[in-house]
């Protein structure tokens, strides 16, 4: 070893969030527990470990509705490779704490991150998968992911109550980067009292505005096979939804609570042209029970 550094201290919230460690959705509370420990050889490799008390901070992942408070024990740590003082790779990161466990390792190419290889990623009882992810390389690229797992927790994207949309704008840059996934899960939660589908396959493309295409296929709780495709049509898009349990599909996504049973054909066109994005088409469900009026006027 030609030259070994050690650094010790602690960083609050917003200095970890200037020096672009995190952002402040996701990082927050009291401050990290730092021990940086720098070191390179004579042939001008060198390595860089990081270890982190994460305990006093609060941590959220508000896409995967999870959430870390102050005082709940996490340790991480994160081992970096440099050649000449320059990165090559991240050949492990680990966090580990209660209800937490995350694991995995950073490809680089050029000095840059070019993937990342997550060997699980653990967040409570409803979220646990791994995977790769592509990181793009210029503007413009796609994110590309392929992950797969036993469980992952969307019901985020189906809470109630959630802000409404803006209002699209009739031009201007997408609002995201674009984005291609394959995924397979065992379930996706999408809300609370088993609100859940499973056997979920998903093969999806969006431009960082709207998925252009995509297949999403799975079950309802009972078994029954299900089916939603976008597919590029014209001057839009179509869209198919069919299954042969409604209610139970139905009561997964939130949408009303008293239907059993049923035959659910979605049909419709989305309008790319327009402003918004526009969906016209029918609904069809034969062969249902309703257990109150009130929610077949929810339905309606």
């Amino acid at each position: 070893v030609l030259q070994k550094v050690t650094l010790s201290g602690k960083a609050t919230p917003a200095q970890l969030i200037r020096l672009g460690v995190a952002d402040g959705e996701t990082l927050g509370g009291g401050p990290t527990t730092l021990r940086i420990v720098a070191q390179t050889r004579r042939n001008g490799r060198g390595d860089v470990s990081v270890k982190a008390d994460l305990t006093a901070a609060a941590l959220t992942l508000s896409d995967l509705n999870f959430r870390k408070k102050e005082g709940r024990r996490a340790e991480g740590e994160l081992h970096l490779l440099t050649e000449h003082d320059k990165p090559t790779g991240i050949d492990s990161f680990h966090v580990e704490g209660e209800d937490i466990f995350v694991q995995g390792s950073v490809r680089f190419a050029g000095e840059v991150p070019q993937s990342v290889h997550l060997t699980r990623l653990k967040l409570g009882d409803a979220t646990d998968i791994s995977g790769d992810i592509g990181i793009p390389r210029k503007a413009g690229e796609p994110w590309i992911a392929r992950l797969s797992g036993r469980s992952v927790d969307a019901s985020a994207q189906f809470a109630h109550g959630s802000k409404a949309p803006e209002k699209p704008q009739a031009s201007g840059p997408p609002p995201g980067p674009p984005w291609k996934v394959q995924a397979a899960f065992d379930r996706v939660v999408l809300g609370d009292g088993g609100r859940e589908v499973r056997r979920v396959s998903i093969d999806a493309e969006n431009d960082g505005e709207i998925t252009r295409r995509g297949v999403l296929t799975g079950q309802t709780r009972d078994g029954a096979a299900f089916t939603l495709e976008i597919a590029p049509r014209h001057d839009g898009r179509h869209l198919t939804v069919d299954t042969a349990d409604a209610g139970g599909l139905l009561w997964a996504a939130g949408v009303v609570d008293d239907m059993r049973g049923g035959t659910l054909a979605i049909r419709g066109d989305y309008n790319d042209k327009a402003a918004g994005h526009p969906l016209r088409g029918t609904a069809e469900v034969t062969d249902f029970r309703m257990q109150n009026a009130p929610a077949l006027a929810k339905l309606l």
